[in-house]
């Protein structure tokens, strides 16, 4: 059974992720509409964190339970905020959180909870829409009042509202505007102007006693100014029909067969929009989207706007704050600011921050395990070419100390400085010094001898771990990247993950002659091998671990993954060349569901990267039988051709396929949104880190001795490990 805290953690990765966006089909073109309303909206003051808290609290229902709170807030380059507001329970009994997303003005932009609640409810057939009514006149209208103030400008649902068998459901709204100011309910749906870009997104569940809101995004123009329409002077279809481009093509469908475990291709000819533009119905010419629209709202990049007289001077939407929660405001407010961060930086000899720089982002966050404050920075300068500049700095709020930084300089490397000799690195200075200053407790480090030597370069990298009962601890380390003739930083990162539970007693643990006796008597003793050694392959001994390890504490050998015992596969093992691998179970288990990929006269060669083609042709396998959604694998592995199909897959766009495959590309592609706790998180492309972040949050992978290893070829092995922990989950 999963613990509490590992629901924790999962849900705490994908947070962001439930407010997702889901797409509906649009309403038909309006036809005769003369003038729409015109809106104005009153500009306020700016509030102050504890107003922001007090109206967005004033507008939900917050159950008593749900008495812990934290409060974080994100600036981008043109001032606007954006604070996150998370209520939550955190106990050996339960756990739950009420997360919302608000502007600087009050309006919340997203919501989402999650409790331990279990419902008698086992199956649910009524499917009439009842339930969206009592949300929309009741928990929706409270929440967002500016968008259902009055009938000229409103919002409807559109659609079909989703309403699953076991009660959870979902549904969109739109914003439509009624011309001359006339009720929305009682004029005619062609006569309506829907807004672009202004929906509601909710998902709900049935309870005990109703129905009740789980999620919602909203993306309402608080600022929209509706002004005359020209009348309809072309024939709408035929000009459209001939400003967008469409044409006759085919197109290949995929179908995965349950019964023959085949995946086949099917052609279809279909009538397709090259472009969906938006047109003038006068002229029939094309109207070009303003550019600084955003979508979605409910991101830090989001926010801002001028406030309404609903929020900023209408009291009823204001409550009472809690001792906590004032507490939490007062601390967020007494924190240390982006100036401060950055006059340290400029001021510190151990880094290339000049006074040119400024900072084009901003966040303040709680770490809600460790209770600390933290502020990350993004900092640039206006230069071009070579002169550019910039670097994503993250620090303890409280003390101003650095815990993370990284540089990126865009001048070509000229080759000038000379790679050191080996005997100017050993007498090239350590990180040490620089770390001594930022690292909390760094007296309790180590070196860890096993994060590579010293080599031929200018810059040394060094990874040191807090030691624990003098044994090296993990979850704690402080990496550096340094230039060794000027001691400049030019990467470093300070972790500190605290465990759930208390630190083995060493005092019960075996000997690591023990251990190794172990390991070799669970058919992992020495294989011989071929290596390749100056240029020559030479026979050798290894022990092939592959992900298992020993329990020092039970003498057991187990997964790295799950810290599981290791059964003894000789007994099932289906092919001739897994026998006690670390994957055997799964891959025997997959080949049980029919799951062959690749597999050739009884091996399945766990070890050997795994091709493109084999990889797509495994996600289809295993997770369209679980209904995912169909989209384009080769476009997210980058295939553009035949030859492409052979090449291997890293690991980064494995997960990224997966993750978009499965349904999750509009949440993984927010911004700014996501944290991943890899050592090598910087290493991520930015392109793949949503659906990293979101991996890890599921449990499909969770990496080895701290990193990921983004960039390196995933094995046959792992892509079954991958699949296997999504199916399991």
């Amino acid at each position: 059974m999963k613990s509490k805290r590992n629901k924790k953690q999962k849900i705490t990765a994908l947070a962001a992720a439930l407010t997702l966006l889901l797409g509906c089909a649009a309403p038909s073109f309006a036809e005769g509409a003369d003038e729409a309303a015109e809106i104005t909206v009153t500009d306020g003051a700016a509030l102050s964190s504890e107003e922001i808290t007090s109206i967005v609290k004033g507008k939900l229902d917050i159950p008593a339970e749900f008495s812990q709170f934290s409060i974080s807030s994100s600036s981008d380059s043109d001032g606007n905020m954006t604070y996150r507001l998370i209520w939550y329970i955190d106990s050996d009994t339960a756990y739950g959180e009420i997360s919302v997303m608000a502007d600087g003005d009050g309006h919340i932009l997203s919501y989402s909870k999650y409790d331990d609640y279990e419902s008698d409810i086992k199956l649910v057939s009524d499917s009439s829409g009842d339930a969206l009514t009592e949300i929309n006149q009741n928990e929706l209208r409270k929440m967002l009042p500016e968008c259902f103030a009055n009938d000229y400008d409103t919002y409807l649902v559109t659609g079909d509202p989703v309403i699953n068998p076991d009660g959870s459901g979902s549904a969109v709204y739109k914003r439509f505007v009624a011309p001359e100011g006339g009720d929305v309910s009682e004029t005619g749906s062609k006569y309506l102007y829907t807004v672009w870009g202004n929906t509601i997104n909710v998902r709900y569940r049935k309870t005990d006693d109703g129905y009740e809101l789980t999620s919602m995004n909203s993306n309402h123009d608080y600022d929209a100014v509706f002004g005359e329409n020209t009348p309809d002077s072309v024939d709408i279809n035929e000009s459209y029909k001939a400003l967008s481009g469409g044409r006759l093509q085919y197109d290949l469908l995929y179908k995965y067969d349950e019964i023959t475990g085949k995946t086949t291709k099917t052609p279809v000819l279909r009538f397709v929009l090259k472009d969906t533009p938006f047109m003038d119905p006068a002229t029939g010419e094309e109207i070009t989207e303003d550019s600084s629209v955003i979508y979605p709202a409910g991101v830090p990049e989001a926010g801002g706007g001028t406030t309404s007289n609903s929020t900023a001077e209408d009291s009823s939407h204001r409550a009472e704050l809690s001792e906590e929660e004032l507490a939490e405001i007062t601390k967020l407010n007494t924190l240390m600011t982006s100036e401060e961060i950055m006059e340290e930086l400029i001021n510190a000899p151990e880094f290339d921050v000049t006074s040119d720089m400024t900072v084009r982002s901003e966040r303040i966050y709680k770490n809600t395990e460790t209770g600390k404050y933290y502020i990350s920075l993004n900092i640039a300068n206006d230069a071009e070419g070579d002169e550019r500049k910039t670097c994503n700095v993250s620090a303890n709020a409280e003390t101003g100390l650095i815990t993370m930084f990284n540089m990126y300089s865009y001048a070509p490397y000229n080759g000038e400085t000379e790679a050191l000799t080996d005997e100017e690195l050993e007498e090239a200075p350590s990180g040490q010094a620089i770390l001594e200053k930022y690292a909390d407790g760094f007296e309790n480090y180590a070196l860890d001898d096993r994060s590579g030597e010293r080599r031929g370069s200018t810059y040394i990298n060094e990874t040191y771990r807090l030691l624990v009962n003098g044994i090296p601890y993990m979850g704690s380390s402080a990496n550096i990247e340094f230039n060794a003739n000027n001691n400049k930083v030019s990467y470093m990162s300070i972790s500190e993950t605290e465990p759930d539970t208390e630190f083995p007693d060493p005092s019960g643990a075996v000997s690591a002659d023990e251990a190794y006796k172990t390991l070799i008597n669970s058919s992992y003793s020495p294989i011989r091998v071929f290596v390749k050694s100056d240029g020559v392959y030479k026979k050798a001994y290894t022990i092939d671990l592959n992900g298992v390890c020993v329990d020092a504490v039970n003498n057991v050998v187990v997964n790295e993954w799950d810290n599981e015992p290791v059964s003894d596969f000789r007994l099932t093992s289906q092919y001739e060349d897994i026998e006690g691998h670390w994957a055997a179970d799964m891959i025997n288990q997959f080949k049980n569901f029919g799951y062959t990929v690749g597999s050739k006269d009884g091996l399945f060669k766990p070890d050997e990267y795994i091709t493109a083609e084999d990889f797509i042709e495994l996600a289809r396998q295993t997770m369209m039988a679980l209904g995912s959604d169909s989209v384009p694998l080769e476009e997210t592995l980058g295939i553009e051709s035949e030859a492409d199909l052979a090449l291997p897959v890293t690991r980064e766009k494995a997960v990224t396929a997966m993750i978009k495959y499965a349904g999750f590309t509009k949440i993984a592609e927010l911004k700014d949104i996501f944290l991943v706790h890899f050592d090598d998180e910087d290493e991520i492309s930015p392109e793949c880190f949503g659906s990293c972040a979101i991996a890890q949050g599921l449990g499909i992978v969770n990496g080895s001795g701290g990193n990921f290893e983004p960039q390196r070829h995933v094995t046959r092995a792992e892509a079954v490990s991958m699949m296997y922990r999504y199916i399991s989950d």
